[in-house]
């Protein structure tokens, strides 16, 4: 039953508004961002992407790695309202009888929820690509802030190695929020505490001696990016692709182990009868 379920999260997700609402949310804050920094608001608007000043061009491997990795990370609202979802819907919409009428393995409905949630939130991310390269050629921006040509692989490269894992590991913790505790709200609330906590605890790892333990502990890994690029000429920085040096393997290594480990958990724990009784209950209050 997995493929039928997953093809299910899929297709109804694609005919939900708020999955294209996402992309356009998305695509919009990253053109913005890169329409600042390319000088499309003016002289009064300055936003140095690369370093160097306007050396390493906006539309460099480096500075995409930074401006698609930063926008993922605040987009990590959107991510729990997608990876939070699927189980939870069931609940809402009493989809329990469904559980017992068909033969549905615990891997076949807890898969096909995940995997199908996860496959549209990596559409759903892949905005950031289009507005950051849409921006790029707008006719507002300043051409000499931009390579002619981005060099192979400067926007797919970073959203492989960077947001797919991110929003693995993120989903993770969503996913097992929502479908253990089948409460909606503790999912974004979990997401605001995930993020100010990130962004609290950069200030701590920043100053780690261990650099390896610094580039390890950020579960986004813009840390690890910092470490494996900090000594680049701008000319390294406008043509090399992110390397997946000690710094980044580490990083992606633990970060993907953690998501992995929280879907076992969520795997050994969850119940059908769990989903059972919360019907039932909701009828007793009734």
């Amino acid at each position: 039953m997995f493929l039928p379920i997953f093809l299910f999260e899929l297709k109804y997700r694609l005919r939900r508004p708020a999955t294209w609402i996402y992309f356009g949310l998305l695509a919009l804050m990253t053109g913005l961002l890169v329409t600042a920094a390319g000088g499309g608001f003016g002289s009064g608007v300055k936003i140095t992407l690369g370093g160097h000043g306007q050396t390493v061009k906006i539309n460099s491997p480096f500075s995409l790695s930074v401006v698609i990795t930063s926008i993922s990370v605040f987009g990590i609202i959107i991510a729990s309202s997608l990876m939070g979802n699927p189980v939870y819907r069931d609940v809402e919409y009493r989809a329990h009888p469904l559980f017992y009428t068909k033969p549905i393995s615990k891997w076949g409905y807890l898969g096909g929820r995940f995997l199908g949630s996860y496959a549209i939130a990596v559409l759903v991310f892949s905005g950031i690509l289009v507005g950051a390269a849409l921006a790029s050629v707008m006719p507002w921006v300043e051409a000499d802030r931009f390579l002619k040509v981005a060099p192979a692989g400067s926007y797919l490269w970073p959203f492989v190695v960077l947001v797919l894992p991110n929003l693995l590991f993120t989903g993770a913790i969503f996913f097992t929020m929502a479908t253990l505790t089948r409460n909606i709200l503790s999912t974004y609330i979990g997401a605001v505490v995930l993020l100010i906590g990130y962004l609290i605890s950069n200030a701590y790892t920043s100053d780690l001696k261990n650099e390896h333990l610094a580039a390890a502990l950020d579960a986004f890994g813009l840390g690890a990016q910092f470490f494996t690029t900090r000594y680049w000429t701008p000319v390294e920085k406008n043509t090399l692709l992110l390397p997946l040096d000690s710094f980044m393997l580490l990083n992606r290594g633990v970060w993907l182990a953690v998501g992995l480990g929280l879907l076992a958990f969520c795997y050994a724990r969850f119940r059908f009868a769990a989903l059972a009784s919360e019907k039932v209950s909701k009828k007793v209050r009734k």
